[in-house]
């Protein structure tokens, strides 16, 4: 069989948006970010 490992975009999208495709598809929600300090 098949898995789905990736979604890949060539070229120029053809709108903007603030929220990535597969986000407002429900396939993934954003993390906060992690801060690393040194």
């Amino acid at each position: 069989g098949w898995q789905l490992i990736g979604y890949f975009c060539l070229g120029t999208p053809l709108e903007e948006d603030e929220t990535p495709a597969l986000e407002r598809a429900g396939w993934e929600r954003r993390h906060a970010p992690v801060v690393v300090e040194r």
